[in-house]
């Protein structure tokens, strides 16, 4: 039987056991991440966030990222791959730009492992034309990303519609800077792991 990758105790063969030991991780820790499932709207393109951004997603997500855990890859989206799979399948996915020192050190751009378990095309067409580490900036400073990333045409070409990625949302300054940024033509979707910013409550078909 496989070990948790998260508390690193033995998966039980229990409810919902099959998918749990596949992906690695145990049902008590599965349980402890909060769904929300919560719909948005930024620049008129629509959007889901699928994961409150609490205590438990942000030492997750720090345990994977800042210390390059590569094993927790699949605990943030490996029992919805076919569900995001089929709702996007006519998607191309574009991840949001990272850190290019960080990407560095730990080997392996954590986005893109995290939804290559989607099996859709992925491209890497955005960037940052310097060094910017958001998460230490002040909300009122974030908005300066987008005089920050830039897009490279280039890779989206003949591409129709694009899934935007990214792991987490404050104030959404990012993702509006890549939608403003992606060619009209081009139907946009987004889709984020986790955030905790109320203004997401827009009730909306």
């Amino acid at each position: 039987m496989n070990k948790c990758v998260l508390c690193d105790k033995t998966i039980e063969d229990n409810f919902s056991s099959l998918f749990l030991e596949k992906n690695s991780f145990c049902y008590k820790c599965f349980a402890k991440f909060k769904r929300r499932e919560e719909k948005f709207e930024i620049d008129g393109v629509k959007g889901i966030v699928l994961y409150w951004y609490d205590e438990f997603f942000k030492d997750v997500l720090y345990q994977y990222k800042g210390c390059y855990d590569y094993l927790l890859k699949d605990v943030f989206l490996g029992y919805l791959y076919e569900d995001i799979k089929r709702k996007y399948r006519k998607y191309v996915i574009v991840l949001a730009p990272s850190n290019e020192n960080e990407e560095e050190k730990r080997g392996f751009n954590h986005l893109e492992n995290i939804f290559l378990g989607v099996r859709l095309p992925i491209v890497k067409c955005f960037s940052k034309n310097k060094k910017w580490k958001q998460s230490s900036k002040k909300i009122e400073e974030r908005k300066e990303v987008q005089n920050i990333i830039k897009i490279d045409k280039t890779l989206l070409n003949g591409v129709k519609k694009v899934l935007i990625v990214d792991d987490v949302m404050t104030s959404g300054s990012t993702i509006k800077a890549m939608i403003r940024q992606i060619p009209s033509n081009i139907d946009k979707k987004v889709l984020v792991l986790a955030s905790n910013c109320r203004f997401l409550a827009n009730d909306f078909n």
